[in-house]
């Protein structure tokens, strides 16, 4: 009886441990990071995932006129866990980030983050 209790127990971890693996990709970290008070200026925002993942919607909205901010290059049609968004460079402000990608196994994410830009910055 034992043996077949320690059979079931390797199976049930072994499947735990496999579940784990195939984890859906996050989020790791964003540049402006969220809540983040960054200098007038900025051309760039990164997001870094724990997988690779292919963005296929951003959108930088300012939000005192809640107009969307232009992007100076297309987003990139490569999967990859570094992701970069060119834009026009950001006048001081609160933004929000709103974002879809796809990863490799095809699941869809999507997120929101915010920042400020101001005329002194971190």
């Amino acid at each position: 009886m034992n043996f077949f209790k320690t059979a079931f127990l390797a199976g049930v971890v072994g499947l735990m441990a496999v579940s784990a693996a195939h984890a859906h990709a996050k989020m790791v970290n964003t540049m402006p990071a969220d809540a983040a008070e960054v200098k007038s200026g900025l051309s760039a925002i990164a997001m870094n995932f724990n997988k690779p993942m292919r963005l296929t919607v951003v959108k930088i909205v300012r939000n005192a006129n809640n107009k969307p901010q232009a992007m100076t290059a297309t987003l990139p049609r490569t999967f990859s866990k570094s992701l970069d968004v060119a834009v026009e460079p950001l006048d001081a402000g609160n933004y929000d980030v709103n974002w879809s990608a796809i990863s490799s196994d095809g699941h869809v994410m999507n997120g929101k983050f915010s920042f400020s830009v101001t005329e002194t910055g971190q």
